[in-house]
């Protein structure tokens, strides 16, 4: 709702699921191709999860690096020294990605890249088991 987007800003909110446990990691599910691997805080599998993303905590790249998933920009928008990239991943709604105008790659409409996550800005809502 509004009182909670101007809360904590423009954000992807993504839906999941948590597919595995191993040792101190668990692992979220967006689609059949992307799972994204975090440190195990007592999360259980199949539960649901909603991974909640700033923009700048993305970082789009040329060529694919580690942990990192494939996506196609369908738009993009300058916003002073940043830009806006639209990005389709998968069968999920676009997601929103802002990267800096001087630090960056060249990107353009249709363009496949590689979208890593800075997982340490990344909350996690759900996913574990409800406490009464």
């Amino acid at each position: 709702d509004v009182c909670s987007s101007d809360l904590i800003g423009e954000s992807n909110i993504l839906d999941s699921v948590v597919t595995k446990i191993d040792n101190n990691k668990a692992y979220f599910c967006l689609t059949d191709d992307i799972t994204i691997e975090v440190e195990n805080e007592d999360y259980v599998e199949n539960k649901k999860a909603i991974l909640v993303i700033r923009p700048e905590n993305f970082n789009a790249h040329k060529n694919s690096v580690l942990n990192s998933f494939k996506g196609v920009i369908k738009d993009y928008v300058y916003d002073g020294s940043t830009i806006k990239l639209e990005v389709q991943i998968g069968i999920i709604k676009p997601i929103i990605i802002k990267i800096n105008v001087f630090d960056n790659d060249v990107f353009d409409i249709g363009d496949e890249i590689y979208v890593d996550i800075d997982k340490s800005k990344m909350t996690i809502i759900g996913g574990k088991d409800e406490k009464e």
